[in-house]
């Protein structure tokens, strides 16, 4: 089964960060799953997001707007592709107030011209923008993002599309709370990108005074009727403010150029709401179709697929599957970064080496102490017991009396030690014992409880059954009595039973005794 590998498109929109999560086999490049369709709004959730993932994504790339950089077409002259990254950089210098090193540059040849001129698409920012995004976006150690432009990641996107749903001229208006993009295509071909500073937020539609409604449902022209929009739509503030800049530049592309849009799309945060695509198209002459990344109404935040159509371009472009592939990282600063995690990499190891050496050091001085303290005590008790006088010994009787004390222990058939180890085994659950009389020749006499009328019985059966060395450990266990008493209001049964042991010649004598009596 080949194995299937993640990337990630994250456009950052102000506060928020929108994620898309693609997720492709390596066998098969060309077939992207969105795996994750989410809005984030601090490094903190993007890196519970990051760590939630089943692997680690294999590549990452972030957008800014175009309120923060610029797209341009250069037309050059026909040079080589060594010496076109040095064109450019002159280009930029002299269209822009900036030295080349407060900039971060990136490119993509489009084509020859029919004037059999270069033309290369040119993306521009300031590299204080273009760390700031980074800064953002790798919240994780082993995260290294690339940069891009929104309009890049849309091209991406529209290129995805269905070619029945592409026209030879097409325009996508992203609309975001506080600005909005513009983007004209022509046969896959970025053909201009406006930036506007109208958007869809509160502010905007204060600031905007009127409020048009949409025409009845049906209006005569002419003594024909003519369908329109629901009645009971009203054009938010927001509209007028967008559709306006929007109107005139597309009029202005007809007039310059004779380009005349077949197709609108929508995407972003006003994509979002209620009735837009009935109050754009009405202002636009223009049925705009939402743009959005596939199957985020199932995966991401209530349907809304438009939010995510920049963020799923970035992934594409993450995935090797974009169209035009503009990457506003510097090289140094990719070098920059990779030096400090190496260095970080470094330090962490040797912490841990350093961590690893102190533990063993620790474990070998705490060895060492208890060995010490072990050798303090036993010098301790050598000391005492050079203090011993001769007079505390015990004398050649004693140590006689000792010995033949430990024999003819040694030589008990039923030690005390083992009588009673055997009892706590073998009493029946329920039955305890009271007294305990104990001889080592003749045996012992036991009384004690029992919670049942049979634990007496089980507890002589019990002892009968006891072997040591293959023989009997009691030659007797007799029942001497069972009284029923009461401890405490709670019925018992007491007992007394005894456990005799006979001496050898008393056997041997019963043995000769039945012999006799067998031969008569």
């Amino acid at each position: 089964m080949a194995k299937s590998r993640l990337t990630i498109g994250i456009e950052l929109a102000g506060e928020e960060m929108r994620l898309a999560v693609l997720e492709n086999a390596e066998a098969d490049p060309a077939g992207h799953t969105l795996h994750t369709a989410r809005t984030v709004h601090s490094a903190e959730e993007l890196t519970r997001v990051l760590r939630a993932l089943p692997r680690r994504p294999a590549a990452v790339v972030c957008a800014i707007p175009l309120e923060k950089a610029a797209v341009r077409i250069l037309s050059l002259p026909p040079t080589t592709e060594d010496n076109l990254d040095r064109v450019v950089a002159l280009e930029a210098e002299s269209a822009m107030p900036l030295s080349g090193e407060e900039l971060a540059l990136s490119h993509h040849v489009l084509g020859m011209n029919e004037q059999s001129r270069l033309e290369v698409l040119v993306a521009a920012a300031r590299l204080t923008t273009v760390q700031e995004a980074l800064r953002r976006v790798n919240c994780m150690p082993w995260l290294s993002a690339q940069v891009t432009v929104t309009a890049a990641s849309l091209v991406s996107l529209i290129q995805t599309l269905p070619s029945s749903e592409r026209d030879d001229t097409c325009a996508v208006l992203r609309i975001e709370r506080d600005s909005s993009e513009l983007l004209v295509l022509e046969r896959g071909k970025v053909v201009t990108t406006q930036f506007f500073s109208a958007g869809c937020g509160e502010a905007h539609a204060a600031a905007e005074a009127e409020r048009t409604p949409v025409g009845a449902g049906v209006a005569s022209s002419g003594g024909a009727a003519i369908a329109t929009a629901p009645s009971s739509l009203t054009a938010p503030g927001w509209i007028a403010s967008v559709a306006q800049p929007v109107r005139f530049a597309l009029q202005a592309l007809s007039y310059e150029r004779g380009l005349t849009v077949q197709r609108l799309y929508l995407c972003g945060e006003g994509a979002t709401r209620s009735g837009a695509e009935w109050h754009l198209a009405d202002r636009l002459d223009l049925t705009p179709t939402i743009l959005g990344a596939p199957a985020a109404a199932s995966t991401g935040d209530g349907g809304e697929s438009g939010l995510f159509a920049v963020a799923y371009g970035c992934a594409l472009q993450a995935a090797g599957a974009a169209v035009i592939s503009l990457n506003l990282t510097p090289a140094r600063v990719t070098v920059a970064r990779e030096i400090e995690q190496r260095r970080q990499t470094r330090i962490s190891w040797g912490a841990l080496a350093g961590a690893a050496v102190a533990a063993v050091g620790l474990v070998f001085a705490g060895a060492v102490s208890q060995q010490n303290r072990k050798l303090a005590y036993l010098d301790q008790q050598l000391a005492e017991r050079r203090g011993i006088s001769a007079a505390a010994l015990m004398s050649p009787a004693d140590l006689k009396a000792a010995d033949e004390a430990v024999q003819a222990q040694a030589a008990a058939r039923v030690p005390a030690a083992h009588l009673i180890a055997t009892l706590s085994r073998q009493l029946p659950e329920g039955t305890w014992l009271a007294e305990l009389s104990y001889n080592a020749g003749t045996g012992s006499v036991i009384r004690g409880y029992s919670l049942h009328p049979s634990g007496p019985q089980r507890a002589v059966i019990a002892l009968l059954r006891q072997r040591r060395e293959n023989k009997p450990l009691f030659d007797e266990v007799t029942l001497d009595y069972q009284t029923e008493e009461a401890i405490n209001s709670v019925p018992v049964w007491g007992f007394q039973m005894t456990c005799r042991l006979r001496p050898e010649e008393v056997k041997r004598s019963r043995r000769r005794s039945t012999r006799t009596g067998a031969r008569q």
